[in-house]
């Protein structure tokens, strides 16, 4: 009898070490729950990093944020602020909503696939009013075909995403699962980026899930997630999916946290989130619990204008800051090949040079388009010196102008920046290739023999 209780126990055994072994190929270690309400986990994955899996849930609040004064866009003065970028309010998922502004923004910037609906001649509209809100329970959602597809909703006369996914705000169940087809992903955001989908990626309604690596660096496309049990869709990697969907292509795209955040020294900084900015890109901000759009900046004071998905209106915070007391902690970048440029003008610096005291640029327009007058800047060591008036170019047209200011190299060498429409006077395709920038070594001043 001792014998048979002892081969008992030891099958016992080995099966229990069999079943921790098989949990352990299907899901990466699990270090631990953490901040932001438990809706961090912290593992090991696949390849032996640690990354955080946040589950991002943010639904509108009773009391909104207050609506800012946005300024003019002026390089010059440390402000810039895409233009065309809509403001949309909550539509079936803060994530997807935000991912909805960017791509409305590219739609109407030369990805005209983007949208293809009826409405507003099939380009995006600046606001999704026009299709109404819908009441649950729980939350109001805005209506949006290119964040949430729903039949009856912009000419749609089958089931999209909300039909097959959702019931109300925090909901577990997918209406879909056993009762009819799921529709293919198409047209919408939230449906590559796996938002409210509980059977297909784990997200509750009104959920969406980001990975990051906890050192700061960039996570480049994560995939890993989807070979685990159950399955987890990172939202970035969906939104390269949409992308790719509407035929365009992507170059990089990537979650990373932003410098600082749980002490990193490798993370998104503000000064990268203005390179972005002045390359035309808007940057998903992502706060506890939330997503929201950044489409501009200023210098003073480190702010970032921002569409937050709970209304039409702009809105500011400071970077690294909080909003409406939810706390910044990273960033969701995506950049885009494939469009058609727009119809405009775009003036460069192509050449620098000096004859003696005075310095001479040249500047070209490399758009498609005539630009108009503007002002070119001159800044030697960090500092502004002057200004030159430049009349129209026409197209594809190069001139030779130069400063009224009489120049002297001083030290080693001169860092001299010559930047085109430095006010910002003329609207153009790329506004972020303005500006070149040389270093010029200073000669050595021959001491006489004494």
């Amino acid at each position: 009898m001792k014998k048979k209780k002892t081969k008992k126990s030891l099958v016992i055994f080995m099966t229990a070490i069999m079943m921790l072994f098989i949990t352990a190929s299907a899901l990466p270690l699990l270090v631990g729950a953490s901040n932001m309400q438990n809706r961090v986990r912290t593992l090991i994955d696949e390849e032996g990093r640690e990354i955080d899996m946040i589950i991002v849930p943010g639904r509108p609040p009773e009391i909104k944020a207050p609506v800012a004064e946005v300024p003019e866009p002026d390089i010059s003065k440390g402000i810039n602020v895409l233009s065309n970028v809509p403001a949309f309010d909550w539509c079936y998922g803060c994530s997807p909503t935000s991912a909805a502004m960017m791509f409305g923004h590219y739609d109407n910037a030369g990805y005209p696939n983007m949208y293809t609906g009826p409405t507003n001649g099939g380009v995006m509209p600046m606001d999704n009013s026009v299709w109404g809100h819908t009441t649950y329970p729980s939350v109001t959602c805005g209506e949006c075909p290119l964040s949430a597809t729903h039949n009856g909703v912009d000419g749609r006369t089958t089931r999209g995403h909300v039909d097959d996914y959702w019931v109300d705000y925090g909901s577990f169940s997918d209406p879909y699962y056993g009762n009819w087809a799921e529709h293919g992903y198409a047209e919408c955001t939230a449906d590559f980026m796996g938002t409210n989908q509980y059977h297909n990626w784990q997200n509750t309604d009104g959920s969406t899930r980001f990975v990051y690596y906890t050192d700061g660096s960039p996570t480049y496309d994560y995939t890993l997630c989807e070979g685990w049990t159950p399955p987890i869709r990172d939202g970035c990697h969906g939104m390269r999916l949409f992308v790719e969907s509407r035929g365009y292509n992507v170059l990089q795209n990537y979650n990373q946290y932003i410098y600082g955040y749980e002490g990193n020294t490798l993370g998104f900084t503000f000064e990268q989130f203005k390179a972005e900015i002045d390359a035309g890109r808007p940057v998903l901000i992502q706060v506890t619990d939330h997503t929201m759009l950044g489409y501009g900046y200023n210098t003073a004071g480190s702010k970032v204008y921002i569409h937050d998905t709970w209304d039409h209106s702009d809105h500011e915070m400071t970077w690294g800051g909080t909003y409406s007391g939810l706390q910044h902690y990273a960033v969701t970048v995506i950049h885009l090949t494939g469009g058609i440029p727009p119809n405009k003008p775009d003036i460069v610096i192509t050449d620098i040079w000096n004859e003696g005291s005075k310095i001479y640029y040249k500047i070209k327009n490399i758009g498609t388009e005539e630009a108009g007058s503007s002002r070119t800047s001159l800044t030697v060591d960090g500092d502004y010196k002057k200004y030159d008036s430049v009349r129209s170019l026409e197209a594809g047209e190069e001139r030779t102008e130069s400063f009224r200011y009489d120049w002297t190299c001083t030290g080693a060498s001169d860092e001299i920046e010559v930047c085109a429409d430095y006010k910002n006077a003329v609207a153009e395709s790329e506004e972020g290739n303005n500006c070149k920038t040389e270093t010029w070594e200073c000669p050595e001043i021959e001491l006489p023999d004494l």
